[in-house]
C-alpha cells in the first residue's frame, strides 16, 4: 500500500523508538516508561515497575508499546514495515490458535492483543466480514480485555459498511447492555452513542451537528478522545456544506490539542487540508498569493499519507489532494510530483473514488 517513492519526497520526520521495556502512552500526553505490562483488563491495565506494581485506568490510555512479544506476534508486526498485511494476519491467526487454552506466563496480555490486531488489520485490508468474525472471537474469548469495547465499535462500523445498518444499530444497543453489566465508565456509553450518530444516514446537516454537539458536551474534558472524534465529525459536516471557516476552526482545535486516536487525527488533518486547499485556490483566483496557504494544506495532506498511512478512509483522498496542491505550482518539478502522486493513488487504491479522480488529472 505504501509507495516508497512517495515517502521519499515527503520529508516528514519519523520517530524511532529505542525502548527496552513496555511504555504506556496516556491521553494527557504523559507516559509510563520502562515498565512491564502484566494484564490489560477491561477497566484497568496492571504493570510492574521494578519490584513495584501499579495500575492505570483503561480510559486514560491512548496506546501501549510492547518491547517484547511472542515470536509469531513479533514476526507479524515486523511484516507491516513492508506492508505485509496478509502475511501478518496469517501469523497472528496461527498464534491465536496455538495459544488457545494455554497459560501465557511470559505474555499474559498477548492473546487478546493478537485478536485485537486481527480486527484492526482485517479492517485495513478491507476484509469486512473477517472484521466481524475477529471481533466476535475477541468478545467471546477475551471478555475481560480492554480491547472488547473497541471490538464492538469496529464490528458495528464493519456491519454498516457491509450495508447492514440495522444490525449495526442493534449491536450498539447490545453494547449499551455491556456497559451496564460490566459497569464500564461513561466514556463507553458516550462513545456508543457517538457511533449511533455516525452510522445514521438519516441525520444530516444541522440535525447531525446538534446530536454531535450533545456528545461533545457530554464527553467534555474528561474524555477528550471521544470528544475529538465527535468534533471531527462536526467539522466534516461543516465541510460538506462548504462552511469552510467553521470547519477549519473545528479541525484546528483537534490538531492543536491532539488527544485523539489516529482515525480522528487523520480525519482532522485531511479536513484541515481541504479547507486550506480551497482557500489557497480562491486566493490565487482573486489575484492574491495563495502559496503560503497551499503549502500549509500540503503539509496537512502529507501528514495523513505518512503518519496515518493505515487510515485508509482518508489516505487516498489526502494523497490525491496533495497532488492537486503540487499542480497549483507551474514549475516542472512540482508538476512531476503531482503526477507521481496521481499514479500512486491509481496503483495503490485502484477502484476507489480517488483513483478515478486521479485518472482525470493524470497526463
Amino acid at each position: 500500500m505504501r509507495s516508497e517513492s512517495i515517502l521519499a519526497c515527503l520529508l516528514l520526520p519519523a520517530l524511532a523508538s529505542s525502548a527496552t521495556a513496555d511504555t504506556i502512552y496516556l491521553v494527557n500526553g504523559k507516559s509510563k516508561k520502562d515498565i512491564k505490562i502484566v494484564n490489560e483488563g477491561l477497566k484497568s491495565v496492571t504493570y510492574k515497575d521494578g519490584n513495584d506494581q501499579g495500575e492505570v485506568d483503561a480510559d486514560d490510555i491512548l496506546s501501549i508499546e510492547f518491547s517484547k512479544m511472542p515470536e509469531l506476534v513479533d514476526i507479524a508486526e515486523s511484516r507491516l514495515v513492508d506492508d505485509g498485511y496478509f502475511e501478518a494476519i496469517a501469523d497472528l491467526e496461527q498464534y491465536v490458535q496455538q495459544s488457545e487454552g494455554k497459560e501465557q506466563r511470559l505474555y499474559p496480555w498477548a492473546p487478546a492483543y493478537a485478536m485485537h490486531r486481527l480486527v484492526e488489520l482485517n479492517g485495513i485490508v478491507g476484509e469486512l466480514a473477517e472484521v466481524v468474525k475477529a471481533a466476535d472471537r475477541l468478545i467471546q474469548k477475551a471478555p475481560e480485555s480492554r480491547y472488547v469495547p473497541f471490538a464492538y465499535m469496529a464490528k458495528a462500523e464493519a456491519l454498516y459498511d457491509l450495508g447492514k445498518s440495522d444490525d449495526a444499530r442493534s449491536l450498539l444497543g447490545a453494547f449499551g447492555g455491556v456497559v451496564d453489566s460490566k459497569q464500564l465508565s461513561d466514556r463507553w456509553r458516550i462513545q456508543g452513542d457517538l457511533f449511533a450518530v455516525l452510522l445514521d444516514d438519516s441525520l444530516q446537516g444541522k440535525a447531525r451537528r446538534d446530536k454531535l454537539d450533545e456528545i461533545v458536551a457530554r464527553a467534555g474534558t474528561k474524555y477528550p478522545v471521544v470528544r475529538n472524534r465527535a468534533d471531527a465529525a462536526v467539522g466534516e459536516s461543516f465541510l460538506g456544506e462548504k462552511k469552510l471557516k467553521e470547519a477549519e476552526e473545528v479541525f484546528r482545535s483537534i490538531t492543536n490539542d491532539p488527544k485523539a486516536d489516529s482515525r480522528t487525527l487523520a480525519a482532522a488533518f485531511t479536513g484541515l487540508g481541504d479547507c486550506l486547499f480551497q482557500r489557497g485556490v480562491d486566493e490565487n483566483s482573486s489575484g492574491a498569493d495563495g502559496s503560503e496557504t497551499l503549502s500549509e494544506a500540503l503539509k496537512a495532506y502529507l501528514r495523513v499519507v505518512v503518519v496515518y498511512e493505515t487510515e485508509l478512509r482518508y489516505v487516498p483522498k489526502a494523497m490525491f489532494f496533495a497532488g492537486r496542491v503540487f499542480q497549483q505550482w507551474n514549475d516542472a518539478e512540482n508538476q512531476g510530483r503531482a503526477q507521481q502522486l496521481y499514479n500512486a493513488v491509481m496503483r495503490d487504491f485502484g477502484g476507489s473514488k480517488w483513483a478515478d479522480e486521479a485518472r482525470g488529472f493524470r497526463r
